[in-house]
């Protein structure tokens, strides 16, 4: 589906819009959505009101639908036994530009297929789960992955859980992201999990001083899978040992201008352009047949006449700095030069700028930020992301 118009799909008649929360897969809801020959569009629970008032839309109330009640007391199929389906993921990504993504059978079980071969070199025997199922990464690695290894999962919903099943469950395979892993470690850095073999991480770039401390620490491995809502997981990085990106067997890439472009088995068709390629708009350079990320397309800015690449800044900032979350945006001065503004969340208002100015003096004078704010919270997207676009309306207003 396209952006905010939504574009007519051919099967639109069939969508029905969930709020797809941990009951909405657990209780099996979402295969009994496709067994009613239903295209369930997934909507994150956290944004159903922006896509309600944004969209109109109807969020189905599962108290009010006439479903199986004893269905939801069973053990739910593998997605790979059930013959046909489609399901449709609500993504603002990285831009906000809200959008719908339809996956068919084909294009999950393809990249499913993928995953389960990766994680042969591992014997996993339980899934502790950190993250939500209604986007494309927790789904399969949170619902569907653990369906077909066949193992249970357990999932958390807050830090102090997570603690608690890190140091008592049986779980081995940790799935999570970046900012709940910093806030983790930062907390509870004495945790030493005893069983945890691997964590997956994605959505962002992680600090490779974290990974670090995580694998030494833990005693495991890190492992972030590089990809999105379109492409699926195209392919991986263990930062602690290679910066460079892997990419999966049945990936496709080259380099245009700079720009990843890529095509695989779990790309529809509809996304791919006339050469038959996905333009990801992520940049970066191939050395020894590893892609090397510099930052997306739309965020590269020239300050005085050199190239800055912001998402490059913002990780080299936050490394250097070890102050918690941060966000690197571009603003334009009154004579219309770009700038580049620092955001650092300081909730507790503890943090001082001359310390953070001091520690950001060794950075060449095209990366120093003009403007650095200090906040109680980051602007922050419907789905959890930074808001760029939000930050760089502060900074002008500032």
């Amino acid at each position: 589906m396209g952006n905010s118009k939504f574009e007519p799909h051919s099967n639109s008649d069939k969508f029905a819009f969930y709020s797809a929360d941990l009951k909405f897969f657990r209780e099996n809801y979402f295969q009994q959505s496709i067994e009613r020959s239903e295209i369930p569009i997934l909507v994150d629970p956290s944004a159903v009101s922006y896509w309600q008032n944004k969209f109109s839309i109807e969020i189905k109330d599962l108290s009010k639908l006439n479903l199986n009640s004893e269905y939801k007391h069973h053990n739910p199929r593998k997605l790979s036994e059930i013959a046909r389906f489609q399901c449709g993921f609500a993504t603002s990504g990285s831009t906000g530009e809200a959008k719908i993504f339809i996956k068919s059978e084909k294009e999950i079980l393809t990249e499913l297929n993928v995953l389960m071969s990766f994680v042969k070199k591992f014997t996993i025997h339980s899934v502790l789960s950190s993250i939500p199922l209604c986007h494309i990464y927790g789904f399969l690695w949170s619902y569907a992955l653990p369906l077909e290894l066949e193992v249970s999962v357990i999932d958390t919903s807050s830090l102090s859980q997570l603690r608690k099943e890190l140091l008592n469950s049986s779980a081995n395979l940790l799935i999570s992201v970046p900012s709940i892993l910093q806030s983790l470690y930062s907390a509870s850095s004495e945790i030493k999990p005893k069983n945890m073999q691997v964590i997956v991480t994605s959505g962002s770039r992680i600090q490779t001083e974290l990974a670090i401390s995580l694998e030494q620490d833990w005693h495991t491995r890190l492992i972030e899978i590089y990809g999105s809502t379109e492409t699926g997981g195209m392919g991986f990085r263990t930062p602690s040992l290679q910066d460079g990106i892997q990419f999966f067997p049945s990936v496709e890439t080259k380099l245009v201008d700079q720009e990843l472009h890529t095509r695989s088995p779990f790309i529809a068709k509809e996304l791919l352009s006339e050469d038959g390629f996905f333009a990801t708009k992520d940049t970066g350079e191939m050395k020894d047949g590893f892609f090397y990320y510099q930052g997306r397309k739309d965020r590269i800015i020239k300050v005085n006449g050199k190239r800055v690449h912001l998402d490059s800044l913002e990780q080299e900032i936050s490394s250097l700095l070890q102050e918690g979350e941060i966000l690197i945006s571009d603003f334009k001065s009154k004579q219309g030069e770009f700038r580049i503004g620092l955001l650092i969340s300081d909730p507790t208002k503890t943090k001082e700028l001359k310390s953070i100015q001091a520690k950001l003096s060794s950075l060449p004078a095209h990366f120093q930020p003009s403007k650095i704010c200090l906040v109680h919270e980051m602007p922050k997207l419907p789905n959890g992301k930074k808001d760029y676009q939000k930050a760089k309306n502060e900074f002008f207003t500032i």
